[in-house]
């Protein structure tokens, strides 16, 4: 028996495996649900932090593009009134 015939002969095992509805919900209340559970309580302080920091940051460049905006007017303004 050849390598790969055994390697495709034991994927369609684990294939026939998880298409059962049983196994399904076995492997995703024991395995996935804890997994996402333990991450998401534990990396959820840090997405709030990344979230607010983006936002911030944001808020900061609107701002700054605006003042910009603003500075040039004037200046503009009071070169033509020079003028």
């Amino acid at each position: 028996m050849k390598p790969g015939t055994m390697i495709h002969g034991i994927i369609e095992k684990i294939i026939q495996f998880f298409q059962e509805t049983k196994n399904q919900d076995r492997v995703r209340k024991y395995c996935v649900d804890p997994i996402l559970t333990y991450v998401t309580q534990n990396a959820f302080p840090y997405m709030l932090f990344a979230c607010i920091l983006i936002g911030l940051l944001l808020l900061f460049s609107i701002t700054n593009v605006i003042l910009l905006v603003f500075l040039l007017r004037h200046i503009s303004a009071l070169e033509t009134a020079k003028i």
